[in-house]
Protein backbone atom coordinates (compact mmCIF):
# COMPACT_ATOMS: atom_id res chain seq x y z
CA UNK A 1 0.00 0.00 0.00
CA UNK A 2 1.26 3.34 -0.72
CA UNK A 3 1.36 6.22 1.47
CA UNK A 4 -0.79 8.99 0.03
CA UNK A 5 1.92 12.29 0.15
CA UNK A 6 0.11 15.40 2.68
CA UNK A 7 0.57 18.56 1.20
CA UNK A 8 2.13 20.53 3.88
CA UNK A 9 1.09 24.17 3.20
CA UNK A 10 4.43 26.04 3.64
CA UNK A 11 4.49 29.79 3.70
CA UNK A 12 6.82 30.99 1.31
CA UNK A 13 7.91 34.62 0.65
CA UNK A 14 6.46 34.36 -2.76
CA UNK A 15 2.94 32.64 -2.07
CA UNK A 16 2.18 35.58 0.20
CA UNK A 17 -0.37 37.38 -1.00
CA UNK A 18 0.22 41.13 -2.07
CA UNK A 19 -1.85 43.09 0.22
CA UNK A 20 0.72 41.59 3.31
CA UNK A 21 3.74 43.09 1.54
CA UNK A 22 5.74 45.52 3.15
CA UNK A 23 5.41 48.14 0.64
CA UNK A 24 1.91 47.91 0.25
CA UNK A 25 1.23 47.66 3.81
CA UNK A 26 2.57 50.87 3.84
CA UNK A 27 0.58 52.36 0.88
CA UNK A 28 -2.35 51.05 2.83
CA UNK A 29 -1.14 53.33 6.06
CA UNK A 30 -0.20 56.44 4.37
CA UNK A 31 -3.88 55.93 2.38
CA UNK A 32 -5.34 55.82 5.72
CA UNK A 33 -3.58 58.51 7.00
CA UNK A 34 -4.33 61.08 4.08
CA UNK A 35 -7.75 60.29 4.29
CA UNK A 36 -8.17 60.87 8.07
CA UNK A 37 -6.32 64.22 7.53
CA UNK A 38 -8.46 64.89 4.58
CA UNK A 39 -11.93 64.25 6.87
CA UNK A 40 -10.17 66.33 9.44
CA UNK A 41 -9.70 69.08 7.78
CA UNK A 42 -12.66 69.17 5.89
CA UNK A 43 -14.53 69.44 9.71
CA UNK A 44 -12.28 72.25 10.58
CA UNK A 45 -13.05 74.12 7.30
CA UNK A 46 -16.91 73.69 8.23
CA UNK A 47 -16.65 74.38 11.47
CA UNK A 48 -14.93 78.01 10.75
CA UNK A 49 -17.44 78.83 7.69
CA UNK A 50 -20.38 78.18 10.34
CA UNK A 51 -18.11 80.15 12.90
CA UNK A 52 -17.87 82.84 10.47
CA UNK A 53 -21.23 83.39 8.99
CA UNK A 54 -22.56 82.78 12.87
CA UNK A 55 -20.35 85.95 13.48
CA UNK A 56 -21.57 87.90 10.52
CA UNK A 57 -25.44 87.75 11.14
CA UNK A 58 -24.81 88.36 15.22
CA UNK A 59 -23.00 91.52 13.46
CA UNK A 60 -25.80 92.36 11.90
CA UNK A 61 -28.33 92.14 14.21
CA UNK A 62 -26.15 94.07 16.42
CA UNK A 63 -25.77 97.25 13.33
CA UNK A 64 -29.40 96.24 13.19
CA UNK A 65 -30.02 96.95 17.48
CA UNK A 66 -27.74 99.71 17.43
CA UNK A 67 -29.32 101.65 14.36
CA UNK A 68 -32.81 101.37 16.06
CA UNK A 69 -31.42 102.83 19.02
CA UNK A 70 -30.28 105.81 17.82
CA UNK A 71 -32.83 106.75 15.74
CA UNK A 72 -35.07 106.30 19.41
CA UNK A 73 -32.73 108.58 20.65
CA UNK A 74 -32.42 111.09 17.80
CA UNK A 75 -36.53 111.22 17.94
CA UNK A 76 -35.79 111.27 22.03
CA UNK A 77 -33.49 114.44 21.28
CA UNK A 78 -35.61 116.31 18.06
CA UNK A 79 -38.42 116.08 21.14
CA UNK A 80 -37.08 117.18 23.94
CA UNK A 81 -34.11 119.55 22.92
CA UNK A 82 -34.47 123.20 20.89
CA UNK A 83 -32.57 123.19 18.27
CA UNK A 84 -30.27 126.24 17.31
CA UNK A 85 -32.43 128.39 15.83
CA UNK A 86 -35.38 127.66 18.78
CA UNK A 87 -32.81 128.76 21.52
CA UNK A 88 -31.51 131.83 19.41
CA UNK A 89 -35.33 133.54 19.38
CA UNK A 90 -35.47 132.23 22.92
CA UNK A 91 -32.26 133.95 23.59
CA UNK A 92 -33.91 137.03 21.63
CA UNK A 93 -37.24 137.11 23.57
CA UNK A 94 -35.39 137.27 26.49
CA UNK A 95 -33.18 140.29 25.53
CA UNK A 96 -36.30 142.05 24.64
CA UNK A 97 -38.03 141.35 27.99
CA UNK A 98 -34.96 142.63 29.59
CA UNK A 99 -34.39 145.48 27.41
CA UNK A 100 -37.93 146.27 28.40
CA UNK A 101 -37.75 145.65 32.07
CA UNK A 102 -34.57 148.25 32.13
CA UNK A 103 -36.37 151.14 30.52
CA UNK A 104 -39.35 151.09 33.15
CA UNK A 105 -36.76 150.57 35.76
CA UNK A 106 -35.06 154.11 34.58
CA UNK A 107 -38.18 155.84 34.44
CA UNK A 108 -38.61 155.18 37.98
CA UNK A 109 -37.47 157.34 40.56
CA UNK A 110 -34.91 157.10 42.26
CA UNK A 111 -36.44 156.82 45.36
CA UNK A 112 -38.50 153.50 44.54
CA UNK A 113 -35.45 151.81 44.32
Amino acid sequence: MKKAKLAHPQNHSSDAPDLFRRDNLLRLLLTIVVAAAGLITAYHATIYGLKEQLATKADQQLVGAIDSRLVHIEAILNERVATKTELREVRDHLNQKLLGIEAKLRLLPEEGR
